[in-house]
């Protein structure tokens, strides 16, 4: 698929890691291993200095590191120390925001594959705007919060969605980006809006996720920069119908196994019980195999989404537009 062409009503559905919050955690222990304040930072046409002075000296580099660590350091994530280092106008945010600004498209995965849009220097076109789904993590809303300040200032308007579950339970997770994204995806249509899915950020299966629904709320296109080619990639959507009879059988079988406190194979459809035991809905009972204790909370949750992907309502009224 070719360069897509400007359209006046253009939504960007993009999913946002903490690849930003990484990146500058890399530079800071570089400047702290050359003994300097300065980083060296690669981009396609050379390198930029980042230069940190303005922070502090190397002791106050070493509490940027620290903090930074917290956030985004796998070995030493600390949540509640994460906040509290980055609230407000700290050292670690200006750290952050420093090497946004030098360098945006090798500083953050999200915006390097928005580049085809927001061209170099970045600016937005008007009738552009961004929807960045956040991580249920301290990391993941403040890497979303930064970004969303970033494309503010090039003209962009932005909004932060918090997805809840994400990055803390798979499927809860899961299931309530691909919720999102088809409701949001298909108020944004009605409205004549051109609808984008920028599924860069997080892990792969999210970012699966977020294509699938997409696809099936009749977004435009996914994009995303390959990693060999240094180039966007579009993956055009063709149009993907669901089975009207197969939808409505999952769907009565799942309102009923919200009434059941057990289950067992050949009771219910296999499909079904399948998407049940994924969901956490349906768990094995010791000494009783092919049979199921049923967790209602969960079994609800999967109706839920069941009915938002099956296109049987389950959204929300309003759309995912930034400013209304």
């Amino acid at each position: 698929m070719p360069e897509p062409l400007y359209s006046s009503c253009e939504a960007h559905l993009a999913t946002v890691g903490t690849s930003l919050l990484a990146n500058t955690l890399r530079l800071v222990r570089q400047a702290l291993a050359s003994g300097s304040t300065q980083a060296r930072l690669a981009t396609p046409l050379g390198s930029v200095t980042v230069d940190f002075s303005q922070l502090g000296g190397p002791g106050a580099l070493r509490e940027v590191e620290e903090c930074l660590a917290s956030c985004a350091d796998p070995a030493r994530i600390d949540e509640e120390k994460c906040r509290r280092c980055m609230s407000g106008d700290t050292p670690a945010r200006r750290a952050v925001e420093l090497v946004l600004y030098a360098e945006p498209y090798t500083a953050s995965a999200e915006l390097n594959a928005a580049r085809w849009r927001l061209g170099s220097p970045p600016r937005c076109p008007g009738g552009v705007f961004f929807v960045l789904y956040a991580s249920d993590t301290i990391a993941g809303q403040l890497a979303a919060e930064i970004l969303r300040g970033y494309l503010e200032d090039i003209g962009c308007r932005a909004r932060v969605e918090v997805v809840k579950g994400l990055g803390q339970e798979l499927w809860e997770g899961i299931a309530e980006l691909a919720r999102r994204i088809i409701c949001h995806t298909d108020c944004l249509a009605a409205r004549g809006c051109r609808v984008y899915v920028n599924p860069t950020g997080g892990f792969k299966p999210e970012s699966a996720a977020a294509v699938l629904a997409a696809g099936l709320a009749g977004a435009t296109a996914a994009y995303y920069v390959h990693e060999a080619m240094r180039e966007p990639v579009f993956i055009p959507f063709p149009p993907l119908v669901v089975d009207a009879r197969q939808a409505s059988r999952l769907l009565h079988g799942a309102a009923a196994l919200e009434t059941r406190s057990s289950v067992c194979q050949g009771e219910v459809d296999d499909q079904l019980l399948a998407l049940a035991v994924q969901a956490g809905a349906a768990r094995p009972m010791p000494r009783q195999p092919g049979c199921y204790m049923v967790d209602e909370e969960r079994a609800r949750e999967l109706t839920r989404l069941l009915r938002v992907v099956l296109g049987a309502g389950g959204c929300e009224p309003g759309c995912p537009v930034p400013g209304q």
